[in-house]
This record gives structure tokens, sequence and C-alpha cells, in this order.
């Protein structure tokens, strides 16, 4: 049948003029079955427009597409209604014009999927983006200028440094342009010649000099339109006039009409861009038809009611607008924005039909499939099997039936683990050879079952449970924490120097001192009194944690600060020894070593309905190497709620279980231990496990009978609070303790817990970002493994940003309750939340409302949110109680009121309460109609841009990470922290961990360097202040050359040609890593020579380094010196440049190695 279907396929494609028909296949099998119908290179020569009706049958059909096609991609529902407040996204509306750059370029992909609502969108005329592209040749003269003006004619901006599609940059001779439709291009000039042409690499600065491009075309952006005084009468044209009863759409015209007249860009303006065409504009359909897209049609009947109900909707929803005096929108009728009969337009299209239909006499092309989903081949044999392990079996005992009768089968997955065990498992349950069964690479959500051709495709999730998968998100780039913080210090911001303290930064001056010009950081102290610390020492600076607060300035004109760091030394010191101490005695304890994983826990593991991030795996990998281990194991899971710890948790309990051991989980709240025991229900349900949990939702009765059990080993794993932690509470075998947020525990029970820590495994879990600085002052110390990447599965929250508007809150309660979901509804005033409460009932008066806050009692406040846990109401309206600890994943919707009041990672965590499950997750970001702040618009912009990209530890976390670092170190620590900075901290706190050790410290604080030649960034070098401050901070953090000598590489492919200036930086920077390391303590130079000298102790501590540089000096006594003062001196015939000074340093640093 496949083998007709693929002949008869291929020839109405040659030839074929009409429909084609493909009955009873459902979009993901039909996903599936494009895989095996591929003919090849014929196949290629034509290109397909894969249309369905919701977003659901898309991403259904497209996931098995973008992992085994590469050449697709997918256009899924951007908001349909231009007549609501809702702001469209610009980075969405980009998206599709990115394409259609591609198109032009002839690079786009082959097949292209997309939502009815998405390819019936009217956009420009069909050869406006040729006309409007620029193409560039190797040898070509063009004027700087005249290249600016072009590119800024087709809307691209010009920046400091490329910031996406749509900018430019331009140094010297050298443009960077990041292109629509093709990426970053690297163009060198020789005056007004173009000499060479790169592609790009934005992330990582550098460019493939192996991939010279001999042309370009750079093509318009959407804001093009606004620059070209025709498109802009267009528009004015096609913007219905007010009449007299519809003054309040006056204002909202001029306004759009001002903007587009000083080429500014407005709010909602992806909704107004056809109407900068005269006439009406083909849609996205169209667009494709003219680049021969055949379009395949997806269950026409849905489709037909689709488009039914969308015209109705507009046209109800556009005369409602009309008709009200509070709108003010001033859009046309939805025929200008919308082609609804874009599909008549095309004779020659492909339907895939789910069900079986009668034949069509009408059609010519029409074929019937009899394909099945696995379900169906099961049937009703697996009803019966209550385990993961009976499942299995029963499917294995199919199997055999079913090759025995002569069915073939293939097993298709990606997964190398999967085959594995596949292979595995049918080794030990069939008795048919298992080479019958065919092990196919390809990436299937499902299966499918021809039973005419007895054929059989399993995937992945029909053997071991259904795997939800997304297509891969984009990489983030690993940040350096300080240098991020120090590029967004601003004049008046609060630093702590390591040697002064808290002081006010002023700015940055450049100082003419010894001869020669350098920059020097201004730091005001109490009193007036100012430090000026010179750029190669800015690793003495840190940007305070909450450096916008008040805080009283140090002076300089006593020791406060310096008992202060002393202090925090101490402090330290006994931190660090507490540690080392607590290591020590784990290493003697004798512990369980549990067994390594078998093919049970690989079921186990496979049974995981999610594909694991590699920051998962790696915590997972290193848990269970620890648990191993003889010795009892202490180990810290980090991660963003919702970044898969609790998986980490399971498999190390299913480990454990295995081994017959018990595991306590200890949670801070009654929710939380509500909340956990559902999760390990729904994870261990397959699986012969006894879950059960103490808290106060259980009365005396059964708490009684539960810890009865427990002593008994009737239960595998317990969940509760603090109570577990009761001396009345016993267990039978306990092999691990895993504890959710340990420092959120009172002192009593933290001291309880340790006792614990030295007889049992332990594993804790926290939500609380940390950074990765304090992971390697831990290192050999604690475990800990950070999970920093956000899981690709993970539904992307679909982010709002809409004016203050009463049918918005409406629609979106409306929309979700519907669905049978909850809401959250932040509102941060507890003065006025009732009634904000009454207004939300007003507005939804079907729909049960309650409200919570942070000065109501601990009984009150957590029976509310464990009744909206439960169900019992729908809408929860709540201050910023809910940021942390709450994870109810029946809440997909949430309301934000005055957005624009909170900071970008605080807005970050509140929407991070949704998105925790299958469904589609939305957030209402709630702004005033009025003008909001330039920072919060920037804020909010950045949250709805990165909503995609599930960025849990990025930026916008830099505070809540030193914040988290002062919960994870204690109390104690967390004060000395606020004093002398997290970053100073860190060091006081490896030093001590090195002293203990018997480790030398690294000395490079205490180096004084005075040298009189320029060293220093440029300002025409890098211009962006922010971004010269954080390569400052970043080279002034290096500890190693190959450091140095990687970033000053990164920045020549960048900008081409270093400054001298810069390059003298980085020679003093190696100078002061390479010195700092054997003990000098000051450095000098002039033009003529350079001194070093060291401190006195380090002689007298290694007498055999005197002595061998005496000897190697004394060789060539006219270049060399040798001073009373514990200095050595050089005098190069030719001078002293940096690179002397740096040369001059390795001599004295291979002599004392050489010892």
């Amino acid at each position: 049948m496949l083998r007709a279907l693929q002949l008869k396929l291929l020839e109405w494609l040659k030839t074929g003029n009409e429909k084609f028909v493909i009955n009873g296949v459902s979009s993901s099998q039909f996903g599936l079955l494009w895989n095996h119908i591929d003919t090849g290179r014929e196949w290629e020569k034509f290109k397909f427009l894969l249309i369905t009706h919701n977003d659901t049958a898309l991403e259904s059909l497209m996931l098995t597409l973008h992992a085994n096609q590469g050449a697709s991609c997918f256009f899924p529902t951007t908001f349909s209604d231009p007549y609501s407040p809702y702001i469209p996204s610009e980075q969405e509306f980009n998206e599709k014009f990115i394409f259609l750059n591609q198109l032009e370029l002839g690079t786009a992909p082959h097949i292209v999927g997309a939502t009815m609502f998405e390819v019936l969108k009217r956009l420009c005329p069909l050869d406006w983006v040729a006309k409007h592209t620029l193409a560039l040749n190797e040898n070509d003269i063009i004027a700087h200028e005249e290249l600016c003006r072009a590119l800024v004619a087709r809307g691209y901006r010009n920046t400091l440094t490329l910031d996406g599609p749509g900018t430019f940059s331009k140094r010297g001779e050298i443009f960077d342009i990041y292109i629509f439709g093709q990426g970053p291009v690297r163009i060198y000039f020789f005056d007004e010649l173009i000499e060479a042409m790169h592609s790009f690499d934005q992330d990582h600065q550098r460019i493939d000099k192996s991939t010279k491009l001999s042309s370009i075309k750079i093509g318009p952006t959407p804001s093009c339109v606004l620059s070209d005084p025709e498109l802009r009468l267009n528009l004015r044209a096609n913007l219905p006039m007010p009449s007299p009863n519809q003054k309040n759409k006056i204002g909202p015209r001029n306004h759009v009409l001002s903007c587009v007249n000083e080429a500014k860009s407005f709010e909602r303006f992806p909704n107004f861009f056809p109407l900068f065409f005269s006439g009406e504009t083909p849609s996205f359909f169209e667009y494709l038809l003219n680049k021969n897209y055949i379009p395949v049609l997806f269950d026409e009947r849905s489709l037909s009611i689709s488009l039914d109900h969308l015209r109705e909707e507009l046209e109800a929803h556009f005369n409602s607008a009309e008709k009200s005096n509070q709108t003010d929108n001033i859009l046309p009728r939805p025929g200008k924005l919308y082609n609804f009969d874009a599909f008549l337009k095309s004779p020659k299209s492909l339907g895939i039909e789910n069900f079986h239909l009668d034949n069509n006499p009408d059609l010519q092309s029409f074929v019937h499939l009899s394909v099945q989903s696995p379900h169906t081949f099961w049937g009703q044999k697996l009803i019966e099997c209550d385990t993961q392990h009976d499942l299995i079996s029963k499917k294995f005992s199919i199997l055999e039936s079913f090759i025995h009768a002569g069915g073939l089968v293939s097993f298709l997955s990606t997964s190398d683990k999967a085959k594995q065990e596949f292979l595995f498992l049918a080794q030990k349950h069939l008795d048919a050879p298992a080479d019958l069964i065919n092990i196919v690479t390809l990436d299937a959500t499902e299966g499918l079952f021809l039973k005419d051709e007895n054929i059989l495709l399993l995937s992945e999730s029909d053997i071991f449970g259904v795997k939800k998968k997304l297509p891969p998100r984009p990489k983030t780039k690993s940040v350096d924490l300080f240098a991020e913080k120090m590029a967004s210090l601003a004049p008046d911001d609060f630093v702590i120097h390591a040697q002064f303290g808290v002081g006010k930064y002023l700015g940055v001056e450049s100082l003419f001192t010894g001869g020669s010009r350098s920059d020097y950081f201004v730091i005001e102290y109490a009193e007036k009194d100012k430090v000026y610390v010179p750029v190669f020492k800015i690793d003495q600076i840190q940007k305070h944690a909450d450096s916008t607060a008040s805080y009283r300035l140090d002076t300089l004109r006593n020791s406060k600060f310096a008992q202060a760091k002393k202090r925090a030394k101490e402090s330290a010191k006994k931190l660090a020894f507490d540690l080392l101490q607590l290591n020590a005695a784990r290493a003697l304890s004798r512990g369980f070593a549990f067994s390594p994983p078998d093919h049970l826990y690989n079921e186990f593991e496979l049974a995981f309905p999610y594909d694991e991030t590699p920051d998962q795996l790696s915590a997972i990998e290193a848990v269970l190497d620890k648990m191993q281990d003889s010795k009892p194991m202490d180990f810290l899971v980090c991660g963003d709620v919702g970044f898969g710890k609790t998986e980490v948790a399971m498999r190390a309990a299913f480990k454990a279980i295995l081994d017959k051991k018990q595991v306590a989980v200890l949670a801070p709240t009654t929710i939380l231990t509500l909340q956990h025991f559902h999760t390990f229900q729904e994870r261990f349900k397959q699986f012969p496990v006894k879950i059960d949990f103490l808290s106060r939702f259980k009365s005396a009765k059964e708490c009684k009978e539960i810890i009865n059990q427990l002593k008994l080993g009737n239960i595998d794993i317990v969940i509760g609070t603090h109570k577990l932690l009761s001396s009345d509470v016993g267990f039978k075998d306990l092999g691990l303790v895993i504890v959710d947020e340990e420092h959120r525990f009172g002192v009593g029970h933290k001291e309880k817990l340790k006792l614990l820590k030295n007889a049992v495994d332990f594993l804790t879990l926290t939500a609380t970002p940390i950074p990765r600085t304090l992971q390697l002052s831990f290192l050999g110390l604690r475990d800990i493994a950070l999970i920093r990447t956000p899981p690709p599965n993970r539904q992307s929250i679909k982010t709002y940003i809409v004016h203050d508007d009463l049918e918005i809150l409406r629609t979106a309660i409306l929309n979700e309750t519907s669905r049978g979901g909850q809401v959250f509804v932040v509102h941060n005033k507890v003065q006025d939340m009732e009634s904000y409460a009454a207004k939300i009932h007003s507005i939804a008066p079907d729909v049960s409302i309650s409200f919570a806050h942070g000065q109501m009692n601990e009984t009150q406040l957590e029976k509310i949110i464990s009744d909206f846990y439960s169900g019992k109401f729908q809408v929860l309206i709540c201050t910023t109680i809910i940021e942390s600890g709450i994870d109810i994943p029946n809440a997909n919707t949430m309301i934000i009121d005055r957005a624009d009041t909170f900071g970008l990672a605080q807005l970050h965590q509140l929407r991070g309460r949704i998105g925790r499950s299958d469904r589609k997750a939305y957030a209402y970001f709630i702004i005033p109609e009025r003008t909001i702040g330039a920072e919060a618009e920037r804020r909010i912009k950045a949250l709805q841009q990165y909503a995609e990209l599930g960025s849990g530890f990025n930026l916008a976390s830099a505070d809540m990470e030193i914040r988290g670092a002062g919960d994870i170190l204690g109390a104690e620590q967390s004060g000395h922290i606020e004093i002398v900075g997290l970053e100073l901290y860190l060091e006081l706190l490896q030093e001590a961990i090195n002293e203990l050790k018997g480790q030398e410290a690294d000395r490079t604080l205490e180096l004084e360097i005075n040298i009189s030649f320029p060293c220093y960034i440029p300002s025409d070098f890098i211009c962006d202040p922010s971004e010269r401050l954080r390569q400052y901070k970043l080279l002034s953090r290096f500890k190693k050359i190959e450091q140095l000598d990687e970033a000053y590489q990164e920045l020549e492919n960048y900008y081409e040609k270093i400054p001298v200036e810069t390059a003298n930086l980085f020679y003093i920077l190696k100078s002061k890593i390479i010195l700092g390391q054997i003990g000098v303590t000051a450095i000098a130079a002039n033009d003529k020579s350079v001194t070093i000298k060291f401190l006195p102790e380090v002689f007298e501590k290694h007498q055999e380094w005197r002595s061998r540089l005496i000897d190697f000096l004394l060789r060539e006594p006219k270049t060399y010196r040798i001073n009373q003062d514990y200095s050595f001196s050089y005098y190069p015939k030719a001078g002293i440049n940096a690179r002397e000074v740096f040369n001059f340093a390795k001599i004295i640093a291979q002599q004392i190695k050489s010892c």
C-alpha cells in the first residue's frame, strides 16, 4: 500500500492539477508516514505548506517533521484578534518577515507548517521584498555613509553591537549587519571598496574565515515601511476617519500618524502593516502559493468551521468596537487585514483526513489508508496491567504473537539508552529472534499500525510511556555573574572596594600619570574623599548587591572596614573549617553503598515523560555515583522551579527502594508536602512502591498508623514536614533523606538534620538561585549540581502586554476557567485587595474567587493556598507571596496588575508559577494607559521577548543569585556578605579553604602596579560604556593566562584590530597573574626600565629562589640590576613597553619554577 501511495502521490505532484485526498490518517501519523514515503531527490523538488485548524494539531505534526526533516519550520497562532487591546509581539511578526526574506534568497525551508489563522493574514505586495533587497558583491564600491543610509531605509537600526535581526554596527572599516533571513555578516572595507565578507558568529564574536561570501542580499525589515513617504500616505488613506460621535478615536489615530511621520514604530504596529500598501495585499498563503508551495490541508471540515468562526468573530469584534465609545481601536474592517477567500485560489492541494470518507467521484486522486495507532494494536489487553513491569511484559507477549503471525515490527528512537533497553527486553521476553525487529533511528511522538500490510511502527513512548516533546530551544550563553553586574554599573551606584569598603561610584576618568593616559574608576567615600582605581585593579571593585539602595559610605580615615573584613575572614575560615570537618566525618563514616542501576531502574528512567536536560542528566549521574560510595552522601541540587530537581530526587528514591531501603522526603510547609505527595504518586503509579505523607492534613489516628507502618517497613516513601523529625517517628531501614529548601527550616530542625547526615544519604533540593562561583568554592567539600537549563519540553508561556481593560481581564479568566483551569491574579496592594476582588467578581460573577496576602496568619493563608491547590475555587488574587514555593499545575493563566512596577527578575519568578503542565500557559502583564517609564517598558518588553526561551537562570536573576548565596551559606554568612560583598567573601572563603588544606592562596590583590604607558580600552574602540565596564571586570577576574589569550582572540575576531592601549592592558594583566603567583608585591615600569619587588618573607621561605635569580641576573649585569630592597630591574637596549614587562615577568617566573 505504501509503495502504491508513494508512486501515485509522486505522479500527482509532477503532473496533477487537481485535489489529492488521503483518507484515514491523523496529522501526527502523517508526519511519521511522510518519512516513509519520501522519495529522495525527486521529493526534494517540491515544497509544501502544511495547514491545520489549531496549534495542537500543528505541533503534533511538526514535532515529528522537525527532528527528521531538517528543512522545516512552523508558525503557530499569534493572537488573531486585532480589535482587542492586546499588544502583538513584534518578535513573532519579525520571524514571519525573516521567512519572507528567506523566500527571496531561495533559502526558505521546503516544508512550512502554519495554522489557518496565520496563513490568512495579509502582508505586503508579492514583489515588495524583492524590490527593497540590496545586493552587495565583493569588490563593489560604496561609501560608508551611503551604506548606512541604505540600511536605515530598509528598517535596520544602527546599534553599538549587533542586537538581533535588523541591526547593524559600524566600527571604522568594519560593518556588522544582522540580515533578516540570513543572519550576522561582517563586511571588511578598504576605504570604499568591499574587500571581504564573512558569516559572523554573534555569540562567540568570531568570523569563519573559511566561509568567504562573494555576495550578500540585504532584505528589508517590517519597519522599512516607516521610512517610505508614499507608504506613509497609504496608511493615512487606509485608516478610517472617525465619525463625529467617535471623538475618542481621533487622539489614537493622530498618535499613530504622528509616530509614522517621524518614522517611529508604535504599539500594535504589526496589526497596521498591511495598511501601508494601496489596495488589498496578498495573504501569507498567497505568498507561498506564488513561490510554488503546495497546500496540504489537514481536516478540511475543521478548517472550514474555523474559517467561518474566525470571519464571524472578527466582524462581531469590529462592529462592537465601532459602536463602543470606550474603545480606541482605529483599524478598518477585517477584510483589509485578512483574506478569507485565499483558499479558493489554489485548485491543486493535498487533503489529509483523519476519518474514512466515502469516495468522491469528483476527485481523480483519492486514497484510503488503513492507519491505526499502536493503542488500537494493543487493544484491551493492557487494561489489567497494574505496574510498568507488567505492562511491558504484556506488550512483548503481544509482539511475540504478532511476529509469529508474520508481522513486521520497527522500533523508532533517537535515544541509545532506549534502544539498548528495548533490545534487552526483546531478548528477555521474546522467543522469536530479536533481530526480526528493526531498530530505526527516528524521532516520533507516536508510532502507527498498518493493518492491511501487517506493519507496526513503535515509538519510544509506545513501549515505555508517553514522551512529551517540543522542538529544542536555543542554547543560552553562560555569563560571568560579577562581570554582568558590573556592566550595569551607573554613576551614584554603590560599590564595595576590597580594601576600602562601601563607596559611591562616580564614573570613569581618563588621567595622565607618568606621561601616559589611563582610565581610572573614581569612588567617593565619607567626607568627600576619593579613590582612583586603575583599570587593571578593577578586580578589587564589585557592584553592591542592591546598588541603588541607600548605604552609609565607609571612611578612609579609620580601619572600620578592615575590621569588618577581618571578621568576615574569620567567619569564612570558620565556615571552611566546619565544611572540612563535616567532610572528614563523612569520609570516616560507613554508610550504605547502593548497587549500580539495573534494568528495572532503566524502566523507571525511560518512563519519565520528558526528555532530560543535560544539566539534569549530569545531576542524576552525579547523585547515583555518590550513592554507590560507602560514605554517606551529602548532595545539594539547585535549580529554578520546574527545571527538574524533583525528578533527580525521584530517581535517587527509586534506586534506594530497589535496594530495600526507605526514603524520607522533608518539605518546609504542608502545602509543599501535599504537592510532593501528588507528584511522587503520579510518577511511581506504574511501579510497586508504597507512598504516604504526614502533615496537619492527616488525623491523629492516620498519623499513628502511618508511623506504625513506617516502623514495620511497609511504606517505601514517606513525605512530611518537620513532623518527620519527631522522636516518635521511626523507620525499619532508612536509606535516603531528601530535603526540599533546607534553609527554610528552623535552627532546631537543622540540628536534627545534621545528625542524620552522618548516618544516611542526604539529598537537598533548592529553588534558590546561587552563582556557579559558590559551586566552585565548595568543590570537594559539598557536592553541588546546578540545573540551569530549562526543560526543552516545558510548555512555553505566551506573554501578552495589555493596557488595563476589564474586557481583557474577563476574557483571560473565562478562557482559562472554561478549560477547567485556574488563574493567578497578582495585585500587590494589600489595602485595596478586597475591592479589587469585588471588581473581578463583577466582570466574572460565575467564577469562584478568593484572595491571599502575607499579612494573614499562617493557618489562614495555608488553608487558602491548600483550597486553591485542591481546586475548591478558580481564581486566586494575591500579592507576590506566590513568587516561590507554590506549584499548582492546574493554574496556567496569570494576570499581573501594574506589571511596570515590578523588576525583571521578580516578573520572571512570578511567571514561573504557571506553565507547569502540558497545557499552554498565558501571562498577561497589565500596564496603565498613560506612558510608563523607559526602564519599566524595557523590562516588560525583554520578558515578552524571552518568553519562548524559558530563561530561568538569566541575567535578570543576578541579584537573586547573590541573595541566594546567603541563604545557602547561612544567616551569619549572609550578614558578612552584606558588608563585604559576595565576590570578596567567596575569595576569602576560597583562601580559607586553601589555607586549611595546606595550599597557598593567590596574592594578586596585593600587587602594586605603577606604569608609564597607557593601559585602557579606548571609547572609540568599544563605544558602549556598559560593555567597556563588563570587559574591564571580566578581564580582571581571569586567573589564568589562557583565559586572557582567549579573550584577546575574541576581541580581535570581533573588532579586527586591537588598539595599542588595550594590548598593553592585556600584557599588564598577564604579568600580574604570573608575578602574583610567585610572591611579587610591586611592579614599576617607565620607558627605560621595569622593576619588580618581592615580599621579604618570600625569600626567607624560599632562599633557593633568591640564589637562582641572582645567578641568572648576574650573567648580564648591563641588562639586569639587583637592588637592596628585594627588587630586580631590567634595562633592555630598545627600552620598555608592556610586552617587555610581560617578557621580564615570564623570565623571572621561569627561573623560580625551575628550582
